[in-house]
This record gives structure tokens, sequence and C-alpha cells, in this order.
């Protein structure tokens, strides 16, 4: 979809019939900016599956030190991308050693293609932005990234930030519900 198309209203939530119904009923919206790890998390050369609304996300720091997100799965054989590597500023695959730059195009093969023609699809990217010390992906059209912006926390920039630390809480019940 494009920007000039119109979007139909999310169902109610009882009329939803899935997650993803149910979480633009209750007020999530692809077309936004959502938090999926802390920046201090992807290293340099690293890659790290994050798990977006059931999708999931190869999410790579390259040699350069920026981050990339790309759909998690190889289009030739669907392994996972993040069973692969990080080779300078792409994301090799484990499987027969395809490596896809950031922007999700093929750019190197490792084996023979027996004449057949290589893949032409390019895997899906996602837009990123470091900010607050998190990193923000846009889930939704990648045109409309830009005309959305990250929420604003004026206490945490400015002269006079509030002081604060990252504390990552993981709740366990013990209470079987």
């Amino acid at each position: 979809m494009n920007s000039t198309q119109t979007k139909s209203p999310p169902p109610s939530f009882a009329e939803a019939k899935n997650p993803r119904q149910k979480a633009r009923a209750s007020g999530m919206d692809p077309d936004r900016w959502y938090v999926v790890e802390y920046d201090s998390v992807v290293k340099k050369g690293q890659v790290k599956e994050v798990t977006f609304w059931n999708t999931s996300i190869a999410l790579y720091r390259g040699e350069d030190g920026e981050l990339a997100a790309l759909r998690n799965r190889c289009p030739h054989r669907q392994l996972k991308l993040t069973h692969g590597a990080v080779d300078k500023c792409n994301l090799r695959c484990a499987y027969h050693g395809w490596s896809f730059n950031k922007e999700g195009r093929l750019e190197d093969y490792s084996h023979d293609s027996f004449g057949k023609p290589l893949i032409k699809r390019q895997l899906q990217s996602y837009p990123l932005q470091v900010r607050y010390g998190l990193i923000w992906l846009f889930p939704g059209d990648p045109e409309l990234a830009g005309e959305h912006k990250i929420p604003e926390i004026p206490e945490l920039t400015g002269d006079n930030p509030w002081a604060n630390f990252v504390s990552d809480l993981t709740w366990a019940p013990t209470i079987p519900w």
C-alpha cells in the first residue's frame, strides 16, 4: 500500500479475528515506530532475532556500526538468517552462504546456481532509528517512516535531562492462573 491509498479502519476488538487485527483494534498501528531492542545489546558483527507481531526479524550491526533489519528468512531455502553471520555490512545465510545487503538485495552467492537465474526478489527491510538508547523499528509502509516521528520524551533530552538507568526485568508469575 502506498501513502496515497486510504486504509480501512481497524475492526472492533470483538470483531478482530487474529492477533494482528486485535493489535490494530487496541491502537497498535504498523505505520508507527516501536522499540525492539536496547542499542547496547547489538554489537558490531552481531545478528539478533527480534519478533514483532509474530514476524521474525534479523536485526544486525555491520562492521561500519550501522544497524539493519531484514525479514528473517532466506528466500532460497527459508532458513533463518539469524543462523548465519554478519559479513562486513551484509548478512550471510548459513545454508548456501547467500549474502544480503541492508536493503535486502542479494549481493553475493558462493555456490553454482546450476544455470538457473538467481532470485530477483528482495527481502523485506525495515527502517530503524536509535533514540534514548533504544532501537526503534517501523514495521509498516517504509515510505511513511519519515512522516511519523518517534515519540518525544523531553525528560530524556535537552540541557538538563533526568538521571536514568536501564533496567530490564522479566516477570514470571509464581501463582498459576
